[in-house]
């Protein structure tokens, strides 16, 4: 697991070394091919990935008590093992950044200094990345458009049977 100076340091020496620096993030929670699709495609648009998960805190805050249903660092070791990330942390917001995620992403991305910023297809649960992207002048990619299915749905196909 890295903080966020180690991924700030990691990235610096990425830029050292002219390499395009991919970040995207979110909940990985039961872990599926949606998100492998989403990882990859990421990866294609730069040299370097780098994965923020998010935390058991911030996703309760956003999807409810009864998630995530995998704890955060058991998704940050899944996410960890996909052969495309580079590197991955958790995404870890105090209780007064929670109240304004667009403040804690727009902060989080400019400290980074990553190139490009990716998401898979919005949820109803997502931050507007892409105008955080246009304010800092950071490119914005979708990534894994394709897919269809998502853990919520998963989860209430599995609840339906």
């Amino acid at each position: 697991m890295h903080e966020y100076n180690k991924v700030k340091d990691f990235v610096l020496d990425c830029h050292k070394k002219h390499k395009k620096v991919v970040f995207t993030h979110g909940v990985f929670d039961l872990f599926h091919k949606g998100h492998l699709e989403t990882l990859n495609e990421s990866k294609t648009f730069g040299n370097i990935l780098i994965v923020g998960v998010d935390s058991d805190r911030l996703v309760k805050n956003l999807k409810g008590l009864s998630r995530p249903i995998i704890n955060d660092i058991d998704r940050l070791e899944v996410v960890e093992n996909i052969k495309v990330v580079d590197i991955s942390f958790i995404l870890k917001p105090s209780g007064k950044e929670i109240g304004n995620l667009h403040e804690y992403f727009k902060s989080l991305y400019k400290y980074l200094q990553v190139d490009i910023v990716t998401s898979g297809n919005p949820s109803e649960y997502c931050i507007d990345q892409q105008s955080i992207c246009d304010e800092l002048g950071i490119e914005y990619r979708l990534a894994g458009e394709k897919v269809v299915e998502t853990t919520t749905d998963i989860i209430e196909r599995i609840k339906a049977n």
